[in-house]
């Protein structure tokens, strides 16, 4: 076994119930010494990215059609609820502060901004291919001088600087990408990372490599078999 600690029956099956639902951000104490401290933590995004896609579902439809000016105005409420959020961590119980981060508030700006790309995509990915650039130099200026550090969950600078910069840089690279796994590099990269800590494989640069390409054979393997289970399903609905 690679986790040697002992494993509660009743949490572990409790563990078991949440990882298949929207709950996955639930860990038992009894697995917290398990590579990180979680066996996926990549999953806790889950519900709230189900959430965000139902409440911008609704909220597009408001905004669609309409001026700029209402998405531009949703975004900044919604990083305002972003930078309000640490505040509230020495206000509120710790049960509750913890759940109100599993909302989609906080994080509900970056879905605005998707909708927004894609409501006015012609106009916007002309600028982003000419400018990823910028964007990169003015990511790296706020990473390095920490000005947003503890401001927020996530800087609003710096998320919004990085999404810029994959889809900028992304279109503006000719190279057709016929199988995306990007979604499932995300899913399963913590599921490497916490077997190589388990094992001590880490604290080398070479090991990120050997995280990358785990990973990547995964996510791989997850599109060829369940990937292809689902995007076969989803075709004959």
């Amino acid at each position: 076994m690679i986790y040697k600690e002992q494993i509660s029956a009743i949490p572990y099956f409790l563990f078991q119930c949440t990882q298949a639902t929207v709950l996955q951000f639930w860990t038992p104490d009894c697995l917290r010494g398990y590579g990180c401290g979680t066996p996926n933590g990549a999953l806790w995004t889950v519900g709230v990215m189900v959430q965000c896609y139902i409440v911008i579902y609704f909220l597009h439809r408001v905004l669609h059609n309409k001026r700029g000016i209402g998405f531009l105005l949703a975004i900044l409420a919604g990083m305002a609820v972003n930078i309000g959020t640490i505040p509230l961590k020495g206000i509120l119980p710790e049960i509750i502060y913890k759940l109100f981060t599993q909302t989609f508030l906080p994080y509900l700006w970056l879905f605005v901004v998707g909708a927004m790309l894609c409501e006015y995509f012609g106009k916007i990915i002309v600028i982003l291919k000419k400018y990823w650039g910028l964007c990169l130099a003015i990511l790296l200026a706020v990473s390095i001088s920490g000005i947003e550090d503890g401001i927020g969950l996530y800087g609003c600078v710096q998320s919004l600087m990085l999404g810029f910069i994959v889809i900028g840089f992304g279109y503006s690279v000719k190279i057709p990408i016929k199988h995306d796994i990007s979604y499932g590099i995300f899913i399963y990269h913590m599921v490497v990372i916490n077997v190589m800590v388990q094992f001590g494989v880490y604290g080398n640069w070479y090991h990120i490599v050997i995280a990358l390409i785990g990973t990547t054979i995964l996510a791989a393997l997850s599109y060829g078999t369940i990937g292809y289970i689902s995007r076969r399903a989803k075709r004959q609905v």
